[in-house]
């Protein structure tokens, strides 16, 4: 079983004693698969589809994430599509600000004055797919492809111009004030993009409630199966170990880093911790790994592109503790590398 702890590295925060949240936690099974096997780091990027990517096919590759976001969520793409991811955000001051604490009415809101405004580029054939917080997927029919501001980091923008989708967005805005759906990260799915993953990927099942990482899943032509949270991604990831290799996408510790709140993140890894080593029995005997995609700082919600720890162990009955699963520059495996070495 292979565990990505999405943005789980962070930098040292004055409130946890000037220490990350993986080195503030003692985390029972977590701490004891670094303790008891192999621990080192490897390269982040700055997105998760991108370390994905370059973590199954064993090469950096760039393919846009409203492509991969549309491939995870089973929109279907034909020549000429351009696909886009869509993410809440909020438009004042000339900049764009992306907004992490949407409540659900705030959502079903937007949902519906986007539906109402998707009219407003009617010429491009556009198609609206939406799962959760105000996240989506926007198609249209477009030579185009906007280069448009991407998360997490505010963008000042003087004029506030979104080219083609332009009227879409400020529709949107000129309903409902500042807060709007955004289109980012377009691209089309272009016809000689390598899609064989590696070797030691074939038979891997995917468990993540992220089209991200089932984007890149689905790329490959491997199974996935999109959950609702990692608790209900663990239990299936349990029942299926017996099959052979899967994968954990932990997408919540990057979302509670995002809005900035570095006990709650402390609570969720160890919450996470508490629920792996509740099942250490039925993991006794199989390899378990924790990988780290990027970090995310829980003090300014922003992405950090840094080196993040790795740790593998085959578990065991009397596992015990001697390191902590945390940032290191030591025990360096390039990206391209690292699966090999996890499921070896």
């Amino acid at each position: 079983m292979v565990v990505l702890l999405d943005g789980a590295a962070d930098e040292k925060v004055p409130e946890l004693g000037h220490r990350t949240p993986l080195e503030a936690l003692n985390k029972r099974f977590i701490d004891a698969v670094a303790s008891q096997g192999s621990f080192g780091c490897t390269e982040g990027k700055g997105y998760t589809h991108l370390f994905m990517l370059q973590l199954m096919s064993g090469k950096p590759l760039d393919v846009p994430r409203g492509v991969i976001e549309a491939m995870g969520y089973g929109v279907q793409l034909e020549e000429g599509d351009v696909a886009y991811r869509l993410s809440p955000a909020r438009l004042e001051d000339h900049q764009v600000r992306w907004e992490y604490q949407l409540i659900s009415e705030d959502d079903a809101k937007l949902r519906l004055i986007a539906k109402r405004h998707i009219k407003d580029i009617e010429a491009l054939d556009p198609r609206l797919t939406f799962y959760c917080q105000g996240k989506g997927i926007l198609t249209v029919r477009s030579d185009v492809i906007e280069k448009m501001p991407a998360p997490p980091s505010p963008m000042h923008m003087d004029p506030m111009w979104f080219g083609e989708l332009d009227p879409f967005i400020q529709g949107m805005r000129s309903e409902n004030g500042s807060l709007v759906i955004m289109p980012w990260g377009g691209g089309k799915l272009e016809p000689g993009i390598e899609r064989e993953p590696r070797p030691c990927a074939e038979g891997m099942v995917f468990f993540s409630k992220s089209p991200s990482v089932n984007g890149v899943a689905s790329l490959y032509g491997l199974e996935y199966h999109e959950v609702s949270n990692y608790r209900e991604g663990f239990r299936h990831a349990l029942q299926r170990l017996k099959d052979g290799n899967v994968f954990l996408h932990v997408e919540e510790t990057d979302d509670i880093s995002h809005k900035r709140d570095p006990k709650k993140k402390l609570e969720m890894l160890a919450d996470i911790d508490r629920m792996m080593s509740a099942s250490a029995s039925k993991l006794k005997g199989h390899t378990v790994s924790f990988i780290i995609d990027h970090g995310t700082s829980s003090v300014s919600g922003e992405h950090m592109v840094m080196r993040v720890p790795y740790a593998k162990a085959k578990i065991t009955g009397g596992m015990t503790s001697t390191r902590k699963f945390q940032e290191t520059q030591e025990g360096f495996v390039p990206l391209g590398g690292l699966l090999e070495e996890l499921v070896s």
